[in-house]
């Protein structure tokens, strides 16, 4: 215990020391790549650092230590329980506080999702950090050549369009739990009724047969 006071206080120290400078900049190497759900138990392996990929979901309540925590356009991180943390958030990508006062600080760009969030922050012109270890098979719906996927506020439904190869959608909530998945086939164009679901934010992979990922996420507003 007293270990992780004093870890805290270190931590706690440096920031504040190098507030001017480094609040808009990140780390360049991490020890948890996360490039789908994950989920981290309160017994879960301590991490110090992390990114979150786009599309990747990081559910977080380990009881250990503060880390940082970078996520990209279209990552979302959660944090609950005794988790420690400090988060950078991209343009595009989304972070959910559940109300949580162990949230050291918070940097983010125009444009990203902050939920459930009352502490310090930083609005930054950029953050700039490395995501090195992500994956690159993630391709954005203005340039991805297999499929696109649309919400459709109006019609309250999820729009599957141009599908040129076999393909699976499974859609998530920012909790992880998949809300549904459905397999399309080529030639496919389909719209997906999301009247049963709940306002919040939802996160969606579109996965070709060739392996191929489309991902993105959707805000329901009523």
């Amino acid at each position: 215990m007293m270990k992780k006071i004093l870890l805290v206080i270190l931590i706690l120290v440096t920031l504040n020391c190098t507030k001017s400078q480094a609040q808009c900049n990140g780390l360049t190497s991490y020890d948890l790549t996360v490039s789908s759900v994950t989920v981290q138990h309160p017994s879960s392996p301590s991490f110090t650092s992390a990114v979150v990929c786009p599309g990747a979901i990081l559910i977080d309540s380990t009881n250990c230590c503060t880390r940082y925590i970078h996520i990209m356009p279209g990552g979302t991180y959660e944090i609950g329980g005794t988790a420690y943390a400090f988060v950078l958030v991209k343009n595009g990508g989304t972070f959910n506080a559940n109300n949580s006062t162990m949230v050291f600080g918070l940097s983010y760009e125009a444009g990203a999702t902050i939920l459930n969030y009352s502490g310090p922050s930083t609005l930054c012109p950029a953050i700039t950090f490395v995501p090195s270890s992500c994956t690159t098979e993630i391709e954005e719906n203005d340039r991805n050549n297999f499929g696109n996927v649309f919400y459709n506020t109006i019609n309250q439904s999820l729009e599957v369009k141009d599908i040129k190869e076999n393909s699976e959608l499974f859609v998530y909530d920012v909790l992880g739990k998949k809300m549904f998945e459905q397999h399309f086939s080529q030639n496919t164009n389909n719209a997906q009724s999301l009247n049963s679901f709940t306002p919040g934010v939802y996160i969606y992979h579109l996965i070709s047969i060739k392996g191929k990922i489309l991902t993105g996420k959707f805000i329901k507003t009523n």
